[in-house]
């Protein structure tokens, strides 16, 4: 979950900022009460904050999204027909 992200705000917003985002993000209704108070728990402890500074400090989703590659669920005849077959270990029966 990060924090930043829900409350749409950028790294090293202060308190005040923080409330705002939290009761624009409740108007939004885009997340939950409940994620909207936990965003705003752990950036209002500082050791927190500094925590999720740490861990949200590059955004990765767009990189994950990139690498997101799908296997197909069934493979043609024609391409199982192409594969080579391991036999190394045919004679250590």
């Amino acid at each position: 979950m990060n924090p930043f992200k829900i409350l749409n705000i950028k790294q090293g917003a202060d308190k005040k900022e923080i409330i705002r985002a939290v009761a624009s993000g409740m108007q939004n209704k885009k997340y939950s009460a409940y994620e909207l108070a936990q965003a705003q728990k752990m950036l209002l402890a500082p050791v927190s904050a500094a925590v999720q500074t740490f861990l949200h400090c590059i955004d990765l989703d767009p990189l994950k999204a990139a690498l997101d590659v799908k296997c197909p669920d069934n493979l043609g005849t024609e391409q199982l027909s192409e594969l080579n077959r391991l036999d190394i270990f045919d004679d250590r029966i």
